[in-house]
């Protein structure tokens, strides 16, 4: 690691240099809760605007959009806790552990752009200390929910390439982009529901309980101070392994929500969010929900939502003679619109599904849908991968890529190289 590290984002820059310090001196980089109180410092002038500026249409398509994006996925990893680990986590932990990340880090995070959710990461970790500590469908089903699953993921990734494209109206094919999610569930719920051969292959639907209680019979508050102190180291280990796991699964995903593509104006702060995750940690660990985490794949996509693109036409000459040129559409993110208050709807709209007669509504929904989810972020995380993009890059044939690729100023020997080191790391 440097001696001297430099921060820097958008209007704001802090610099810190050691190396003319010796001995214990040298020590300071490593003083408590620093890099905290400059994230705090930092980010805290900006704090006003970033409710102001959620004045915009984006944030409403962004909170539609974001709702969904994340309450599926945690649905989904739900129904694996909930099958693995005894009945114990249920749909109603899955929302209070969703909304309650959510309403905190938009309220005090300093990237309340980074979604904060239940991850499958761990989801792994909760059924397997469950094994630690102490299958379905007949063929008519398995293959309904096979079909429900692929096509919902189908439809999904279809109106979001048509966001991108150049069909229809820019706002006909925005409206598709932004509400995809809305659209394909509304629809394959409702096809699970189509009376006759369709709905008597006996599908699997999502399991609920009493509205605002936890699945199990006990209260929200897990008694701790009745637990024997050998338990407290039994799960020292544990504990230190989630540490390890946020530390690198949340930082990726703040990381993801701040990326270069977008171009965003306001300081970032790493520190603050992440002893914020402590003790939104805490919490999920008194009231017996899962511990939340940064939402890899969704973190960015909320950055994205919330990011205007300008679409314009470039004209590229030929080689075939004066006056001969190329068109092509060119979309570049000229603004994001940097505020809190999406995040904090999207909580909002977390605890509502809560109530009643929503959580009639998610029993309609089949297991299916959420295992769809499963290949919408899986598919996502392929198409994003450096390295595939690369390889993609080196197997082309030339005459068929752009003359603007960045990665053309790069020899393809060296390409190979750091592919390769990589994909070893």
């Amino acid at each position: 690691m440097s001696d001297s590290s430099h921060l820097t984002r958008g209007k704001s820059s802090v610099s810190y240099s050691y190396d003319n310090l010796s001995g214990w001196k040298r020590l300071r980089p490593l003083r408590p809760f620093r890099g905290m109180y400059h994230d705090v410092r930092r980010r805290l002038p900006y704090y006003w605007s970033d409710f102001s500026d959620a004045l915009t249409y984006r944030t409403i398509a962004s909170t539609i959009r974001m709702y969904f994006v994340n309450i599926l996925p945690a649905i989904a990893y739900t129904l694996d806790m909930y099958r693995r680990t005894g009945e114990f986590y249920g749909i109603n932990e899955a929302l209070f552990s969703s909304a309650l990340a959510a309403m905190i880090f938009s309220l005090l995070g300093a990237q309340p752009l980074t979604i904060v959710g239940i991850t499958g990461l761990i989801s792994l970790f909760n059924y397997t200390i469950y094994d630690i500590v102490t299958r379905e469908y007949g063929s008519a089903a398995g293959f309904m929910s096979t079909m429900i699953a692929i096509l919902y993921f189908l439809t999904i990734y279809g109106l979001e390439m048509l966001g991108s494209s150049t069909i229809c109206r820019p706002w006909f094919r925005g409206l598709l982009a932004d509400y995809a999610y809305v659209i394909a569930t509304i629809f394959w719920v409702g096809f699970a529901h189509i009376p006759g051969n369709l709905k008597s292959t006996g599908i699997s639907f999502v399991p609920i309980t009493r509205a605002f209680y936890p699945t199990q019979p006990r209260g929200w508050l897990i008694h701790f101070w009745e637990l024997e102190v050998k338990w407290v180291f039994a799960a020292l280990p544990f504990g230190f392994l989630v540490m390890l796991l946020f530390y690198y699964d949340h930082n990726v995903s703040s990381l993801g929500a701040q990326a270069r593509q977008f171009p965003l104006k306001k300081p970032a702060g790493f520190h603050w969010d992440f002893f914020l995750l402590g003790c939104t940690t805490f919490l999920a660990g008194i009231t017996g929900i899962p511990m939340p985490n940064g939402l890899v794949p969704q973190a960015p996509v909320h950055t994205d939502s919330l990011t205007i693109y300008e679409t314009s036409l470039a004209i590229i000459p030929t080689s075939e003679g004066e006056g001969s040129e190329l068109r092509r559409p060119i979309t570049k993110a000229t603004a994001v619109v940097e505020q809190r208050l999406s995040h904090f709807l999207m909580g909002l709209a977390i605890i509502g599904t809560m109530t009643g007669p929503l959580l009639i509504v998610l029993h309609t929904m089949p297991a299916a849908v959420f295992a769809g989810v499963f290949f919408i972020v899986g598919w996502r995380s392929i198409e994003s991968n450096g390295i595939l993009k690369k390889l993609v890059f080196l197997a082309m044939e030339n005459r068929f890529i752009q003359r603007d690729e960045p990665l053309l100023r790069v020899q393809k020997r060296m390409i190979g190289v750091q592919n390769s080191t990589s994909w070893m790391t």
